[in-house]
């Protein structure tokens, strides 16, 4: 039997860079073909109801409020173009985005992991700060454990549409946010929605729909 000779570095770099190169040559081809076959561009109009809400506002004589820049940090007081304003519509509930010892611990964050881990925790984005806050989290809760999410939106989405599914009931505020929303119906359970703030109706609902499902 003759013994096998492992390759040398040099030639799995160009075995590499050959395979690399048909790789492109193949995407370079499919992406030709999606372009020939590609369908026609089409416009979008605007939804009727945008238009209805836009000449609301100018009836009013307010501005469209929507992808207006603001000036620094999202406060309840800041600055909307050169204008002072008071903010209703941010996430800083804490008022921690702008304190100044969170600023100065994510600027050395930044030095030392960059502005990005560059990767899902499942790949290679896992870092010991992951952990660190995850199990300060759980002993400020008293929790057993805890698990961090990139959104608040990700984390209804993904953890209502993980622990539901079919045979359970959703109950909910028919204002419920729509992160809440997207994850009942990812879930595949049936749901129904109750008058914004109304306990009678919810539990009018529970008690005609408790006794067909697993949980409610």
């Amino acid at each position: 039997m003759s013994e096998t000779t492992e390759p040398s570095l040099e030639e799995k770099r160009r075995q590499l860079a050959a395979l690399l190169r048909v790789r492109r040559q193949k995407d370079v081809q499919v992406a030709s073909v999606a372009a020939a076959t590609a369908a026609p561009s089409v416009s979008l109009e605007i939804p009727e109801s945008f238009r209805q809400q836009r000449e609301r506002f100018q009836g009013l004589g307010i501005t469209l409020p929507f992808f207006r820049h603001m000036d620094g940090y999202s406060s309840p007081s800041c600055s909307m173009e050169g204008q002072p304003a008071v903010n209703f519509s941010c996430y800083n509930y804490l008022g921690l985005a702008d304190d100044p010892r969170v600023c100065a611990a994510a600027r050395t964050a930044i030095d030392t992991y960059g502005t990005s881990v560059s990767a899902s925790r499942i790949a290679s984005g896992e870092r010991p700060f992951h952990r660190a806050l995850e199990r300060d989290l759980a002993a400020l809760t008293g929790a057993e454990d805890a698990l961090v999410f990139v959104s608040g939106f990700g984390t209804n989405e993904t953890v209502i549409s993980h622990l539901l599914g079919p045979g359970d009931l959703i109950v909910h505020d028919d204002l419920i946010h729509s992160s809440v929303l997207q994850g009942a119906l990812a879930s595949g359970a049936r749901r129904m929605d109750f008058r914004h703030n109304d306990l009678d109706d919810l539990e009018q609902l529970l008690s005609r729909n408790r006794a067909s499902t697993t949980s409610a």
